[in-house]
Parts: C-alpha cells; structure tokens; sequence
C-alpha cells in the first residue's frame, strides 16, 4: 500500500464525527433505559428483543441476487430503540434476531464481529464495575469462558483465518491495539498508540492492519504491519475515519470530509495510493463495511435538517444504507426512525436460528 501525502486537516468535519457518534449513544443509552421499563420486575418479565416489532423500511431493497445471504453475508445490525440485534437477507428481506446475544447484553453491546466462516460470533459488554469489558462468544465451537479485557473495548474484528481478535482498548490515558488468541484466551498488546484508535480492520492476508487513529482533534488513517506494529498514514483526506479493508485486498474504504466542510462521504484508497471519492449524496456517511464478497458497502448514514427549516430537528433520523462497490445506488434498508447501527456482514451459523 503507497502513503499519500497528507492535506490539512478540517476540524468541522471532526467535530461532526463526535457529535454523530455522541447523538448515537445517547440514544442508545435513553431507549435502552425506557425498554427495560425503570424496574427489574419487569426486566425479569419480558425483553426488548422477545417483544420488540420489526419494522419494514418503506424503502425498496437493492436488487440482489436470490443466493446474496450465502455469498455476500447477512447484514447484521442493532435496532437501537427497541435494543435488540438482527440479521437482514437482503435478497429476501427476511429480518431474524441475533439469538446468539441474550437480550440483557444487547441493550449494552460496545462492538460485535463474526468469523468468516460464520461459525462464531464475539461481543463485548461493559462489566458491571465499569473497569474491564467482558468478550462473550456463541456459535459452533464457541469458548465457554468469556475473556475480561482491562478497559473500554470500543472496536473489534475478527482475522481472515478465525484464530485471533483485533480490539481497540481504551484503559484511562492508555489507548492501545490488543490481540485476543481465541483457543488460548491470552491477550497481546501492541505498542501503545498517540491517539485514539478506532476499530481496527484486517488485510486479507491477516498480516495487517487498518484504522482510524484521532490525535488532538486530527483522525487520519493507519494502517499497522504486525511484524513491525508502527502505525504509518495512508490517507491523505481531511478528518479520514471508520476504514474497511475489501476482501481482495485492493481497496481501503472509510468516510472522509472533504476541503470545503462537506458532509462526510465514502472515498477509497486503492493500492497505488489513489484516493477518489465515492459518494456524493447529502447523507452524513460513516462505518462503512464491505460485504464478504465485495459486491456491496452498508454504512450508517444520518439525513440531516436545514438550519433553515422550520420543523423541528429530528431526533430519529439514523439508517442503515447500502451502496454498490462504486457508491451508486444508495438504497436504505432500514428506517430511519429506528437509529440503526450496522454492526458486520456474517454467514449464516448456529449463533442465528
């Protein structure tokens, strides 16, 4: 992978990426409070994911090929209001919970992956203490034990050959990348990082690497060799975040602000260092994610009101959209009154009835 030089970067576009990101979990954390009811008699009672309707996105589907769940993966996402997971087939539209993830940890889920064989799942839940995270698995084969991580685990990914974790863990002022071999339980930490990481993404080949590292108020994107783990910029965009490796290994997408404080949009890096955009639409863009065959990219996207508008701003205005390799044909593919959050592209396996 060629480096780009750098350009300056645009605090605007920083600043949103924090608010978006701020406005989610707030969500999150007020639906999650009004599900449980206020009471633990009726926690006990009943769950968000056992009750909770589906809703259908008014939206028409792209259209997929009938076998897109066996090649491309299933869409795997979180309802934020009704605080459940679910999995979506899109050439069916078929939406089936995630019954790997019991209802009392959905609600709280801080980051969630899935091997590639779509065997297994791992999601990670703040500990009752709020001092360690705990990474719990479901699936053929999975681990009995869940693995306590020291720290906030805001990020994780799962290598190409199923045997290790990726996690970005935040531990006071300590931000660092740590490695979970998944047979043993044993952790790794990289080098400590200047900066806050974001979710680390690997290359095909699992010898690398991707991610968003934020420093003062500047995100750019890294990419990491493991046999010499010293992050080194690739992208040359201003305020660069949330970066996917394609599964041929020839293309970084991420969401990116351009020269003129625009609204975050889609660009790729290609091998050579060519970085071109991808996307162009008036939706706030972020977490963009290659599906396991390259033939789609799902992002969260945020549909924003005018300044000058006279309706209130909306308070439910966060879906889940797909895109061709290309960025064309933006669809969404679910409502916007829902707050999704996409979450991984995965296989079909025990961990989904």
């Amino acid at each position: 992978m060629a480096m780009t030089a750098s350009s300056g970067p645009n605090e605007r576009n920083v600043l949103t990426r924090i608010a978006a990101a701020i406005c989610s979990v707030v969500a999150l954390a007020v639906v999650a409070c009004a599900c449980s009811g206020g009471g633990q008699a009726e926690d006990q009672a009943s769950s968000p994911t056992q009750n909770a309707p589906v809703v259908t996105p008014a939206a028409a589907l792209p259209s997929v090929p009938p076998d897109s769940a066996d090649r491309a993966g299933l869409l795997v996402y979180r309802d934020t209001l009704a605080a459940n997971m679910l999995a979506l087939n899109l050439s069916t539209g078929e939406r089936v919970p995630v019954t790997g993830i019991l209802p009392s940890a959905a609600a709280t889920v801080t980051a969630f992956d899935c091997s590639r064989d779509g065997r297994l799942i791992a999601y990670a839940n703040p500990a009752a203490n709020g001092s360690v995270s705990v990474l719990s698995f479901a699936g053929e084969g999975a681990p009995s034990q869940s693995v306590e991580v020291p720290g906030g685990l805001v990020g994780m990914a799962w290598s190409p050959q199923g045997d290790r974790i990726a996690m970005s863990v935040i531990n006071g002022v300590d931000y660092r990348i740590v490695l979970l071999d998944v047979a043993s339980g044993t952790t790794t930490a990289l080098p400590p990082i200047k900066g806050l990481p974001g979710t680390p993404r690997w290359s095909p080949d699992g010898q690398r690497l991707v991610l968003d590292i934020n420093n003062l108020g500047i995100s750019d994107i890294y990419v990491v060799d493991l046999a010499a783990p010293t992050p080194f910029k690739v992208s040359g965009r201003p305020s660069a975040f949330n970066p996917d490796w394609s599964p041929d290994g020839r293309t970084i997408v991420y969401t990116a602000g351009d020269d003129q404080g625009g609204l975050p949009q889609l660009y790729a890096l290609d091998a050579d260092g060519n970085e071109r955009k991808l996307t162009t639409s008036t939706t706030n863009k972020w977490s963009p994610r290659w599906s396991l065959d390259g033939s789609l990219i799902s992002f969260a996207g945020l549909v924003l009101t005018p300044a000058v508008s006279r309706l209130p701003l909306l308070s439910h205005n966060q879906a889940i959209w797909v895109a061709g390799p290309d960025g064309a044909n933006e669809v969404p593919v679910t409502d916007l009154s829902l707050d999704a959050q996409p979450l991984a592209w995965c296989l079909r396996g025990s961990w989904l009835q």
